[in-house]
């Protein structure tokens, strides 16, 4: 019996179906068996399940500081000092007494300040220093007449007391300066012990003229 055009395609498309169905159930099977054989992680996609993973380091966490770069913000801090001076360690000894130091410069000390006297009324004054060396002085105007004559120059010697108060126990040297309103005079010690001195001053003008005197004599106790 002869099939008709219709049977004919029905039963070649059977036939179709039913091959690539075999053929689509075998590729199933054997896609299913590839993905079995892959790895977890080539199915789940997950980090956890990846094997041989590194090691990485656990970072641990910043610290204030680290954000705020504040010093107030690290910690075990060092003490700072106080800014007190009493909190200092090996603090010097500090001399309360003059005494404590030692005057490696020579500085005069009391026993080395001059003892001064001054007579106010003739115009002395004597300093004793360091209990040996004493120096006399005085300064004062005098009027003057020059009414000798030698060469040249006229002269006149002039003699001072020395009060008793300003006395050198005994004299070793003595200079004398002396200016009128002519000029300088010029002086020379003529005679000198513990209580006088004789200068003579002269100039090249006769005149009386108000002189003034320096005397400094040099001696001991």
């Amino acid at each position: 019996m002869q099939l008709s055009v219709f049977e004919m395609v029905k039963k070649g498309l059977s036939t179709i179906i039913e091959v690539v169905d075999a053929f689509a159930r075998r590729e199933l099977v054997r896609l299913e068996n590839l993905i079995n054989n892959l790895a977890t992680v080539a199915r789940t996609g997950s980090y956890n399940d990846l094997t041989d993973k590194p090691t990485i380091p656990v970072v641990p966490d910043i610290s204030q500081v680290g954000l705020t770069g504040e010093y107030n913000d690290l910690l075990n801090k060092p003490v700072l000092f106080s800014g007190n001076y009493n909190d200092l360690t090996n603090k010097p000894t500090i001399p309360t007494n003059t005494s404590q130091l030692n005057n490696d410069s020579g500085f005069i000390t009391s026993s080395a300040i001059p003892n001064t006297s001054f007579n106010a009324s003739g115009g002395w004054g004597r300093q004793i220093i360091g209990g040996t060396a004493i120096v006399a002085t005085m300064t004062a105007s005098q009027s003057v007449v020059f009414d000798q004559v030698y060469g040249s120059d006229y002269w006149k010697d002039v003699t001072f007391t020395i009060p008793s108060d300003v006395r050198l126990a005994n004299v070793i040297n003595a200079q004398a300066t002396a200016l009128a309103s002519s000029g300088l005079v010029n002086c020379t010690i003529l005679y000198v012990d513990s209580s006088t001195i004789t200068i003579r001053a002269s100039n090249s003008v006769a005149a009386t003229a108000d002189v003034r005197f320096n005397i400094t004599m040099f001696g001991g106790v």
